[in-house]
C-alpha cells in the first residue's frame, strides 16, 4: 500500500482554507447579453436569465447554490435558507471548492444547437483531486435553462482519497415548496418498439405521484404543477422507461427538495487530460395549467434541438421494410437484396413519381457481413449469386441527381469514421442511420457521439445522422442526440416477423403519445403498403393508402418499404395527398405539434394540432370502429376565437367560432377517414 503524503495534504488543507476565506464573492465578470438573455455577475450573485426564466446563484464553500428561480412573472419558485455549505450538486462527497474561473461567450455549439450564452464556472476540489465544470446554456426568450456538469481528474496528488469506483451523487438540487394542492407527474418513453406493437404496450408511461418522499428511476421528466404554474425537470440522457442506460439515476422528491441523480460515469471514466460530460439537466418554468407546461417544454426542446428545414424537412423511403417470408407468395422481397443497385434504380423511378425526397439504402450494400464498408460488386451465397454495385455508387448517384432525390445510407454503429467519409465523398449521401448500437459504457457512448459529430463537421454540417429506439439495448433514447438527426421510431412491416406487423391505429397511437412530451417532427413515423399487410394480423386492408400516409404528416414520414410494390392505383391515390402535404409542410415545421382527441384505440376520434402564433394545422382521424359521424374536439390556444378553416383536400373554407372550452365540432361521414385542415385566427373575441 502506498503511503499518503501527509505534508502535501496539510499544505492543501491550508490552501483550501485560505481560498475559502478569500472567496466570499465572485470574480469580476463583464455583463453579456444576447437578445432577451443576459448574464450578470457581481460580487455576491450570478444572475442568469433568458428573459423568461431567471436563476440566481450564490457562491458557497461547496460550489454554487440557487437562491432564487423566477418565472416570467418574477415569482420565485424556490425556497431559500442561508448556508455556506449548500450546493446545487452533491458528487461523491466532494468537500471544499475553490472557484478558479468564470467565463461566458455567445455560442451555438458548432451549429448543433440554437444560439445561446454559454456560461462556465470552473471549481477545483483539491482534496478529491477533481476539477468540476458547471456549464449553463442560456437561450434567448427560452422557457428553460440547461445545465451540465463536467469532471476532470487532476494530477497533482499521488493518491486519490476516494477510491470508490461509483461516481454517484446529484447533478441538480433545488428547494421547491410543495403545497397540498401540488400536482406531481412523472413521464417517460419506452424503447424496444419491436416488442411494443400491441394494445397492451403503449410507448409512453405517465404516473401521478403522491407528495410523500419518492424516488422515480424510470422517467425522462418530472412535472410539478400548482394553481399558478409549475416547473418541469428533464434529464438529457438515453434513459428509457425499460432501459436505465449508463448511470442515468433518478428524480428524488425529498423533504421539499427535488434532486436529480445520475452522472453517467464511473471513476474509471475520469481523465486527467480532458473533461468528461455528465448527463445534462433541463429546468423549464411556466405560468398556467399543465398543458401550458408541456408546451413550454416542447418550446425549449425546439431551442435545444432546432429544426433546419433544408436538412430536417423531408419524406424518406427505406429499402428494408418490405421483406417478408420466402414461403409466403406476395409477402415481400428479401431484405438485403432490396438494397442492390437494380432495385434502388427502380425505387428512384417510383419515388420520383410519388414526390419522395430521400431514398435510403439499407443493409446489404456492403455484403452479407459487417466487417467491410465498401459497396460490393457481387454477393455469392450457398443459395444465390447476384450483382450489387458493380460500378460503385456512380449509377445510383447519377440517377438520384437527375430526379432531384437525395440519398441516405444505412450502416452499423461500428463503421469507422474514414469509411463514412469515403462513402459520403463517393456517393453524396446526406442521411445516415447508424444501427445495432449497444451503448452500455461511457467510452462506447462517447465514442459513437464523437464519431457522429466529427463526421457531420467533416461534411460542413451538410448531413444528418438518424438513430433508433427499436431494440432494448441502450442506444440514444428520446432526449439525446437529436441535434445530429431524427429518431427512427419503430420497424413496422407487412408480414414478418409477426411482432412488428403494421397496424394503423398502433402506429397512430405511438405518434400521438410521442407528440405529448417531445416534438414529433424529429421522429420518423412509418408508412406501409396496406395492400401487402397480413390480413390475419392487421386491419390495415380496411384503410386507405391516404390514411396510412396522413398518420405520419405531423411527424417525419418514412416509407419503410419498397415503393415499387405499390399498384398504380395506390400511387395515384397517394400522389395528390403528398403534393398537398409538401405544399404546406414548410409552415407545418414552424409549429408545435400536440395530440388532440382521445388516445387512438381503433374506435376513437383522435389526431394532432400543429400551432404557430395565429395559425396552424389539424389532422383529425375517425378510427375504423368509431360509430360517431360528428365529434367536438378540444383545441389549444383558441378558446373563444373565430377561425377561418380550410379543408386542404378540397380547398373549401369556412368560419368557425371556438367555444369557451376550446371545442369545435368536426364531421367525418365514413369510419377510417381523416381531415387535413389549415386554420388562422380571424378575431380573438
Amino acid at each position: 500500500m502506498k503511503h499518503i503524503n501527509y505534508l502535501s495534504v496539510c499544505v492543501l488543507l491550508l490552501l483550501t482554507i485560505a481560498c475559502v476565506q478569500k472567496q466570499n464573492s465572485f470574480p469580476k465578470h463583464e455583463t453579456i447579453n444576447l437578445d432577451q438573455a443576459s448574464v450578470i455577475i457581481d460580487d455576491k450573485q450570478a444572475i442568469i436569465s433568458t428573459g423568461r426564466i431567471t436563476r440566481i446563484y450564490e457562491l458557497t464553500s461547496k460550489g454554487l447554490h440557487t437562491i432564487a428561480l423566477k418565472n416570467s412573472d418574477g415569482k420565485n419558485i424556490t425556497k431559500y435558507s442561508e448556508s455556506d455549505t449548500k450546493c446545487d450538486w452533491e458528487i461523491s462527497n466532494l468537500s471544499t471548492a475553490h472557484l478558479k474561473s468564470v467565463s461566458s461567450k455567445i455560442s451555438n455549439d458548432e451549429n448543433f444547437t440554437g444560439e445561446h450564452i454559454q456560461v462556465i464556472f470552473d471549481f477545483e476540489y483539491p482534496l478529491e483531486n477533481m476539477l468540476l465544470r458547471y456549464e449553463i446554456w442560456v437561450y434567448p426568450n427560452a422557457s428553460g435553462l440547461r445545465s451540465q456538469i463536467k469532471l476532470k481528474r487532476l494530477t497533482n496528488l499521488d493518491e486519490k482519497l476516494n477510491t470508490n469506483n461509483v461516481l454517484d451523487g446529484f447533478t441538480e438540487s433545488l428547494e421547491i415548496p410543495i403545497a397540498n394542492n401540488t400536482f406531481i407527474k412523472a413521464f417517460g418513453y419506452y424503447n424496444d418498439t419491436q416488442h411494443r406493437n400491441k394494445k397492451e404496450t403503449p410507448i409512453l408511461k405517465e404516473q401521478i405521484l403522491s407528495q410523500a418522499d419518492s424516488i422515480i428511476d424510470w422517467s425522462n421528466g418530472l412535472q410539478l404543477q400548482n394553481n399558478n404554474g409549475g416547473i418541469i425537470f428533464v434529464k438529457e440522457s438515453h434513459k428509457c422507461v425499460n432501459q436505465q442506460g449508463i448511470a442515468t439515476g433518478a428524480f428524488h422528491i425529498l423533504n421539499e427538495r427535488i434532486k436529480v441523480s445520475g452522472l453517467g460515469a464511473t471513476y474509471e471514466d475520469l481523465k486527467d487530460n480532458a473533461f468528461i460530460s455528465c448527463w445534462a439537466n433541463w429546468i423549464v418554468t411556466y405560468n398556467g395549467n399543465e398543458e401550458a407546461g408541456i408546451t413550454a417544454l416542447k418550446e425549449f426542446d425546439r431551442q435545444r434541438y432546432p429544426l433546419d428545414k433544408s436538412k430536417d424537412m423531408y419524406i424518406m423511403a427505406n429499402t428494408w421494410g418490405s421483406g417478408g417470408r420466402k414461403d409466403v407468395p406476395g409477402s415481400g422481397g428479401d431484405h438485403q437484396k432490396a438494397s442492390r443497385e437494380a432495385y434502388v434504380m427502380g425505387e428512384l423511378e417510383v419515388q420520383s413519381e410519388l414526390g419522395i425526397d430521400v431514398q435510403q439504402i439499407d443493409d446489404g450494400w456492403q455484403g452479407v457481413d459487417y466487417n467491410s464498408w465498401t459497396a460490393v460488386d457481387e454477393i455469392t451465397t450457398k443459395d444465390d449469386k447476384y450483382k450489387v454495385y458493380p460500378e460503385g455508387w456512380k449509377n445510383v448517384k447519377n440517377s438520384a441527381e437527375k430526379k432531384s432525390i437525395k440519398l441516405g445510407l444505412w450502416a452499423a454503429w461500428k463503421i469507422p469514421l474514414e469509411d463514412l467519409k469515403r462513402n459520403y465523398n463517393e456517393g453524396g449521401f446526406l442521411y445516415y442511420k447508424l444501427d445495432f448500437a449497444v451503448l452500455d459504457t461511457k467510452p462506447k457512448f462517447d465514442g459513437l457521439i464523437t464519431k457522429a459529430r466529427d463526421f457531420i463537421l467533416y461534411t460542413g454540417n451538410k448531413v444528418r445522422i438518424n438513430w433508433d429506439v427499436t431494440e432494448n439495448e441502450p442506444r440514444i433514447g428520446y432526449y439525446f442526440g437529436r441535434e445530429y438527426g431524427n429518431i427512427y421510431l419503430e420497424n413496422r412491416k407487412p408480414y414478418f416477423p409477426e411482432n412488428v406487423v403494421y397496424t394503423p391505429y398502433l402506429v397512430l397511437r405511438d405518434a400521438w403519445q410521442v407528440a405529448k412530451y417531445v416534438n414529433l417532427n424529429k421522429f420518423q413515423v412509418t408508412v406501409q403498403n396496406k395492400d401487402m399487410i397480413n390480413k390475419n394480423l392487421s386491419d390495415a386492408y380496411l384503410h386507405s393508402h391516404a390514411y396510412c400516409f396522413a398518420i405520419t404528416m405531423m411527424g417525419s414520414p418514412i416509407f419503410f418499404q419498397q415503393t415499387q410494390f405499390y399498384e398504380q392505383q395506390a400511387i395515384e391515390e397517394l400522389k395528390p395527398l403528398i403534393a398537398i402535404y409538401k405544399k404546406h409542410r414548410d409552415k407545418m415545421y414552424d409549429g408545435i405539434v400536440e395530440p388532440i382527441g382521445d388516445i387512438p384505440n381503433n374506435k376513437n376520434w383522435t389526431g394532432f394540432q400543429n400551432h404557430s402564433d395565429t395559425s396552424g394545422f389539424l389532422t383529425i382521424f375517425r378510427e375504423i370502429n368509431n360509430q360517431e359521424a360528428t365529434k367536438a374536439l378540444s383545441l389549444s390556444y383558441l378558446n373563444g376565437k373565430v377561425l377561418e378553416i380550410t379543408n386542404l383536400l378540397n380547398n373549401q373554407k369556412k368560419k368557425v367560432r371556438v367555444n369557451e372550452k376550446g371545442e369545435i365540432d368536426f364531421e367525418i361521414n365514413t369510419p377510417g377517414d381523416f381531415l387535413f385542415y389549415a386554420y388562422k385566427i380571424i378575431t380573438t373575441k
